[in-house]
């Protein structure tokens, strides 16, 4: 997710919808908000990145 903000060609995110009762534990929902933290720029890695 990092590097496809990287690319800067990221412009939507579409996000399915999450049964709550199905989600064992909030796990699933706490993987989907990282992922898109990740996504807006919220960095996971500890990587170089690119200067552009």
């Amino acid at each position: 997710m990092e590097m496809l903000y990287d690319s800067g060609l990221v412009r939507r995110l579409h996000l399915i919808a999450l049964h709550p009762f199905l989600d064992e534990r909030g796990r699933t929902a706490l993987l989907m908000t990282d992922l898109a933290a990740s996504l807006m720029g919220r960095r996971r890695l500890d990587r170089p990145t690119r200067s552009f």
